[in-house]
C-alpha cells in the first residue's frame, strides 16, 4: 500500500490543493512541524481545520487503508493530531 502517495496521475503536472497537500504530508507521518516551520502547532491545526474539505480524496485515502495498517504503522500517525484534540478538548 502506498500511503499518502501523490493524489493524482504520477509524472503529470496538477494543482493541488492546500487540503490534499497538507493531510497527504500528515498521512505519510510527517509532524506539522516540518510541514510548516516555525509555526505554532495550534495555529496550523487551526488553519488546517478553516479549510475546504476535500471529501473524495478523504475517502479514497481511507479506503486504501487496511486493519493491519489501522493496527499497525498508521496508529503512530495519529500522534499528528493529537495537539489538535488536547487543544480542543481544554478550550
Amino acid at each position: 500500500m502506498n500511503f499518502g502517495r501523490p493524489y493524482l496521475q504520477p509524472n503529470v503536472f496538477h494543482k493541488t490543493s492546500k487540503f490534499v497537500g497538507l493531510y497527504s504530508k500528515l498521512l505519510q507521518g510527517i509532524s506539522p512541524g516540518q510541514i510548516v516551520p516555525g509555526q505554532d502547532t495550534d495555529r496550523f491545526f487551526s488553519d488546517l481545520l478553516d479549510l475546504k474539505v476535500d471529501r473524495t480524496y478523504l475517502e479514497d485515502e481511507f479506503n486504501r487503508v487496511s486493519k493491519d495498517d489501522c493496527h499497525g504503522k498508521l496508529k503512530v500517525r495519529k500522534k499528528a493530531f493529537e495537539p489538535l484534540s488536547t487543544s480542543y478538548l481544554n478550550a
